[in-house]
C-alpha cells in the first residue's frame, strides 16, 4: 500500500492468492498420485486465477506500466490512473495553468572546480605516495559525468603544477593524468602551496570558471617546515576568493595539539565538516565516501548517494508563485538535508539550500514549508526545517550577487515541536512589504495545549531574528496540532489590517478546528483569538478539519473574502459574514439634575419628572461588499444608576430602573427618546414595608414620606435626615403608624425615642508635627481600587532628646467629598476614615571593641589574682625535693652512728 497505492496492492494481492492456490492444488495432485485429480486441480486453479485477474482489471480500469532502469538494477512500477469525480464549488473552477509545465528528473547542473594540493615532501614513503595518487584517482572517478573540472599541484620546498583545468578538460582519459606524477621530496611549504593555488590555478588562464564552485583538497602528513609564509598570510586570500577548503591529515603527527590546530586552520569552518584525520595512507579509502558527501553537499549534484533520489519536489510543501517564479520544496535532497527549487520563467531552475554556510543540516527537512515574502524592497524566500537538531528552525534567503544566501534564521526551543512545519508571511498594513512571519510548531506540547505559532517580525539591520508573540489555541487540547496550517484571510473586520487563520486538525479527538486572529495597529497579531470554528459545528462526521487552509480570495463573488478548509476527504468553503459596526450615543435633557429635587419633603408629590434620555444607534458596514442593505436584530438594555444600591431615577414606561428594547434595524441611524422619573421614597429593608409618616416638632425639622402598603408585620425602615438640619445635642424621633381606614391613634400606633446626638471628633494628642498630603481625584469608577504610595525618610533626631528607644508613627487616611453634590449612604460613615499604627525602633550600631578590651583586661586581672592566691597557699613550692633532702640527711646520720661504735675485744686462743 505504501509503495504502489491501494489499487496496485489489491492487484498483487489477488495475483498472489491465485498463484498460491494454483501451486498448492497442483502439488496436491502429485502428492496423491491421482491422474484425474491432477487435471481437475490444474484447470480449477487456472480458472480461479483468471477470474481473480479479470475481477481486478474490470474494477480498477486502465493501468499504465512504466519501467525505469536504475544503476542498481531494473524496477517495475505500477501507476494506476485514478477515477476521480470532479467537485466544483458552484463557479465552474477550471485549471488555468500548470506552473511549471514540466519538471526535469535531473538536477540543475552546477559547475565546480576542484584542486588537489598533495604533499610530496621527503617524510612520505614512496609506497604511501602511490596510495595517495590512488585516492586522487578514486575521488576524480566519483565525479564522472558531472560538470566538474580537476587540477593537481604537488608541493614540498618546490612547487609543480601537474595539470590544470584546461588540460583536464581536453584530456581523453583524465585519470591518466595522475599516473606520471613523481614525488618531489624535500621540505614542507604548505602555506606557499595554498597561495599558489589561490593566485594561479583558480585563474581563467588555467581554465578556472567564474561561475563554478571553488574547492581545495589539501593532503599532508605533518606540519609545515621552514615555510617562509604563515597561514595568516594565505588563508584570508582563500576566503576572499570563496574557496571551500578540505584538509586531510595522515599519520601520527596530528596527535599533537599544535599539529591539529594547524590542520583546522587549513580547512574551512566548521572544522568537523572540513577536516579529516586518518592513521595512515592506506586508510584514505575509508574517508572517500565522507569526502564525497561533503563535496556533493556543497555542489548539489544528482549523482551522489541519496542526494536527490528522495527529494520529493512539491508534495511536502505548498506551491508559491512570486515574481521570480514558483518555489517547490525538496525535503529529501542530500540525505534529507533538504532544500527548494526556484523555477524562474524561461530560465533553468535554481536549487537553494544551506550548503554554502558550512552548517550541519542532516535530516533537517529544509523546504518542508516554503513562503515568499517581499522584504526591504526585494523578494525573499523563507524555508522551514522542522527537524533541524530535533527542534526545528526557519531560514530567510535573499539574493546576493545573483545567488540565494541565508540572511537570518530563528530556531525552535522544544525537542520534537516541529518548529518550521508551517510558514506564513503577513503584510499587516497592506503596503506591499511583508511585516512579519508566522512560524508554526504543531507538535509543541503543553499539558493543556498542543501546538503553537510564533509571531516573528522581520529583523531590522543586523539584529537577530526573534519571535515576539506566541499564539495558542483553546486550552484542553494537548494533541490539537495548533499551527498545522496557516493562511492570510485579508481584512475581515474592516480595520484595514490583515487577519490570519490557523488550523488545529487534532482538536476534539481529531475533529479539528480553525482559529481566527486579528491584526493589530502595531504591525502585529493579537495574541487572543477572535473566533474558533470547530469542525463538529459543521458536521459530526468531519475529521482533521483545518489540516489545510487557503484564504484571501472571493470565490462566492459577494465582495467578502472566503476561507477554504481541508478535512479528511473533503474541502469546505466558508463564507465571511459582513461585519457591522454599531455605535451608541446618549443625550440627557437636562444634562444634570439638582440634588434638592429628590429630597424627601412633605409638600413634594410622590414622583417627579426628571427629564428624558435619547438613545441613538448607528449601524454601518466595516467593509465593502455586494450584499446591499442588511437587517439586524438589535437588543439594548438601559439601566439608571447601575452602580448604586438604590437607583435615584426610574423609567416612566416600566416604573423601574431598567428598560429593555428589541428592534430590527437596517443600515443608518436610529434614535429613541424615553421619559425619566425621580421617585421620592425612603430606603426600606426587611419584611416590614408599611405606610409610615415621620412627624416631629415643627420648630425642629420634620419629614413625611409615603412608603408601600404593609405586607408583613415586622421590619425596619432606614431614612436620611437632611444635612442642613441643626440637631443640637438631642434627636427626637417619633414614629406614627396610620392606615387609610383612619382609626384613632393609640399608644400601640405611636412610638417616641429620644437619642443623644454624637459627633465624630478626631482628637490629636501627639506632640509631634504632622505632615499632611492631599490628593484630588476628579473622578473614579465604581468599586475601583486606588493605591497611594508615600515614600520618605524619617528622622529620629528629636526622638533622641526624649530618651525613648521606640516611636509610634500614626498614619491616618480620610476621604472627603463635596457634600453639596454627593451624599454618604447611611451606616457607611466608618469607611471614610481609617488609621494604622507603626512602631519604629532606633537601630544602634553595636561596637564590640569596648567589650573585647574590658573582657581582656578583666581576664588578666582575674588570672593574676588566682596566681597570687595559689602562691600564698604554697601551690608552687617543691615539696618533693624537700622530702628527698630530708631523707638524704637521715641516711647520713645513721651511717655516722655506725662508724663510731667500738669493736669488742675478742679472746685469744
Amino acid at each position: 500500500f505504501v509503495l504502489f497505492g491501494e489499487e496496485s496492492a489489491l492487484f498483487f494481492l489477488s495475483l498472489s492468492l491465485s498463484l498460491s492456490l494454483f501451486f498448492s492444488l497442483f502439488f496436491l495432485s502429485f502428492l496423491f498420485l491421482f491422474f484425474l485429480s491432477f487435471f481437475l486441480s490444474f484447470f480449477l486453479s487456472f480458472f480461479l486465477s483468471f477470474f481473480f485477474f479479470l475481477f481486478w482489471f474490470l474494477k480498477y480500469g486502465e493501468q499504465i506500466w512504466v519501467s525505469s532502469v536504475e544503476d542498481v538494477g531494473t524496477w517495475w512500477e505500477l501507476i494506476p490512473r485514478p477515477k476521480m469525480a470532479p467537485y466544483v464549488c458552484g463557479l465552474g473552477l477550471t485549471q488555468a495553468s500548470l506552473i511549471p509545465s514540466s519538471f526535469s528528473t535531473e538536477c540543475p547542473s552546477q559547475e565546480m572546480d576542484i584542486v588537489f594540493l598533495i604533499d610530496g615532501s621527503g617524510s612520505i614513503a614512496q609506497r604511501d605516495f602511490q596510495r595517495m595518487k590512488g585516492f586522487v584517482r578514486a575521488v576524480m572517478g566519483q565525479f564522472g559525468g558531472t560538470n566538474t573540472l580537476f587540477s593537481l599541484i604537488q608541493y614540498s620546498n618546490h612547487l609543480k603544477i601537474h595539470f590544470t583545468f584546461t588540460q583536464f578538460k581536453s584530456s581523453s582519459s583524465p585519470q591518466s593524468l595522475v599516473d606520471p606524477i613523481v614525488q618531489l621530496n624535500g621540505l614542507t611549504f604548505t602555506a606557499t602551496g595554498i597561495r599558489t593555488v589561490v593566485q594561479e590555478l583558480f585563474h581563467s588562464k588555467n581554465g578556472a570558471r567564474k561561475t563554478a564552485r571553488k574547492i581545495l583538497i589539501v593532503i599532508t602528513d605533518g606540519q609545515k617546515y621552514r615555510d617562509p609564509l604563515e597561514y595568516s598570510d594565505v588563508i584570508p586570500q582563500a576566503e576572499r576568493a570563496g574557496i571551500v577548503r578540505y584538509a586531510i591529515g595522515v599519520g601520527d603527527a596530528f596527535q599533537d595539539p599544535t599539529a591539529r590546530q594547524e590542520l583546522n586552520t587549513i580547512g574551512s569552518k566548521p572544522s568537523q565538516d572540513h577536516v579529516f584525520r586518518v592513521d595512515n595512507f592506506a586508510a584514505l579509502s575509508n574517508i572517500q565516501e565522507q569526502l564525497q558527501e561533503k563535496i556533493f553537499a556543497v555542489e548539489g549534484k544528482c549523482r551522489a548517494s541519496w542526494v536527490l533520489e528522495l527529494k520529493g519536489s512539491g508534495p511536502s510543501c505548498p506551491l508559491k508563485h512570486g515574481g521570480d517564479g514558483p518555489v517547490l520544496g525538496a525535503v529529501g535532497s542530500f540525505g534529507w538535508s533538504g532544500g527548494a527549487f526556484l523555477y524562474p520563467p524561461n530560465k533553468s531552475p535554481t536549487f537553494i539550500n544551506m550548503s554554502q554556510e558550512n552548517v550541519d543540516m542532516r535530516d533537517s527537512y529544509l523546504g518542508y514549508s516554503t513562503e515568499l515574502a517581499f522584504w526591504n524592497g526585494a523578494q525573499s524566500l523563507i524555508l522551514g526545517a522542522p527537524r533541524h537538531h530535533h527542534t526545528g528552525k526557519a531560514v530567510i534567503f535573499t539574493q546576493m550577487s545573483g545567488q540565494w544566501r541565508p540572511k537570518a534564521e530563528v530556531a525552535g526551543t522544544q525537542i520534537g515541536s516541529y518548529f518550521g512545519a508551517s510558514l506564513l508571511a503577513v503584510d499587516v498594513d497592506g503596503d506591499g512589504s511583508s511585516d512579519l512571519v508566522l512560524i508554526g510548531a504543531p507538535h509543541y506540547y503543553k499539558p493543556s495545549q498542543g501546538g503553537q505559532v510564533s509571531v516573528c517580525p522581520f529583523p531590522q539591520g543586523r539584529a537577530k531574528w526573534q519571535c515576539a508573540v506566541i499564539l495558542c489555541g483553546e486550552q484542553g487540547h494537548p494533541w490539537g496540532r495548533f499551527g498545522a496550517a496557516l493562511t492570510v484571510l485579508g481584512d475581515v473586520n474592516g480595520d484595514k489590517l490583515a487577519d490570519v487563520a490557523i488550523g488545529a486538525p487534532g482538536e476534539q479527538k481529531s475533529r479539528g478546528a480553525v482559529y481566527l486572529f486579528h491584526g493589530t495597529s502595531g504591525l502585529g497579531i493579537n495574541p487572543s483569538y477572535r473566533q474558533r470554528i470547530a469542525g463538529s459545528q459543521l458536521s459530526p462526521t468531519l475529521q482533521y478539519f483545518g489540516q489545510s487552509l487557503s484564504g484571501g480570495q472571493d470565490l462566492t463573488q459577494d465582495g467578502l473574502v472566503d476561507l477554504a478548509v481541508g478535512a479528511r476527504g473533503q474541502v469546505l468553503l466558508l463564507r465571511t459574514r459582513p461585519v457591522l459596526n454599531v455605535g451608541v450615543a446618549m443625550r440627557f435633557m437636562p444634562s444634570e439634575v439638582a440634588r434638592d429635587v429628590y429630597q424627601c419633603w412633605e409638600d413634594v408629590p410622590s414622583t417627579l419628572e426628571a427629564g428624558s434620555a435619547t438613545v441613538c444607534i448607528t449601524i454601518h458596514k466595516s467593509s465593502l461588499d455586494k450584499l446591499g442593505d442588511v437587517q439586524s436584530s438589535v437588543r439594548y438594555d438601559l439601566a439608571l444608576d447601575p452602580g448604586r444600591l438604590i437607583s435615584r431615577a426610574i423609567f416612566d414606561e416600566t416604573k423601574n430602573w431598567t428598560l429593555t428594547r428589541r428592534r430590527t434595524l437596517g443600515m443608518g441611524d436610529y434614535c429613541e427618546t424615553v421619559k425619566l422619573l425621580l421617585p421620592v421614597r425612603t430606603w426600606g429593608s426587611g419584611r416590614g414595608r408599611g405606610r409610615r409618616t415621620l412627624t416631629g416638632n415643627e420648630d425642629l425639622k420634620s419629614s413625611s414620606c409615603s412608603i408601600n402598603h404593609p405586607i408583613f408585620q415586622e421590619g425596619t425602615v432606614t431614612f436620611d435626615v437632611s444635612y442642613k438640619a441643626t440637631l443640637g445635642n438631642k434627636l427626637l424621633l417619633r414614629a406614627n403608624a396610620s392606615s387609610e381606614n383612619n382609626k384613632p391613634t393609640t399608644s400601640k400606633t405611636t412610638f417616641q425615642l429620644e437619642l443623644p446626638v454624637k459627633y465624630a471628633i478626631n482628637m490629636n494628642c501627639s506632640i509631634a508635627d504632622c505632615l499632611r498630603f492631599r490628593c484630588d481625584l476628579p473622578s473614579f469608577g465604581i468599586q475601583e481600587e486606588l493605591d497611594f504610595v508615600l515614600k520618605g525618610n524619617l528622622s529620629f533626631g528629636w526622638v533622641s532628646q526624649t530618651l525613648q528607644k521606640k516611636v509610634l508613627v500614626m498614619t491616618v487616611a480620610e476621604i472627603t467629598f463635596n457634600r453639596s453634590v454627593y451624599s454618604q449612604l447611611p451606616g457607611q460613615e466608618a469607611f471614610l476614615r481609617t488609621q494604622t499604627a507603626m512602631v519604629l525602633e532606633a537601630y544602634e550600631v553595636y561596637d564590640p571593641v569596648p567589650l573585647i578590651v574590658g573582657s581582656s583586661v578583666g581576664g588578666l586581672l582575674l588570672l593574676a589574682l588566682i596566681t597570687a592566691i595559689l602562691y600564698k597557699l604554697g601551690f608552687f613550692k617543691r615539696r618533693y625535693k624537700t622530702m628527698l633532702d630530708k631523707k638524704a640527711e637521715d641516711t647520713a646520720t645513721f651511717s655516722g652512728e655506725d662508724a663510731s661504735c667500738e669493736t669488742p675485744d675478742l679472746p685469744l686462743s
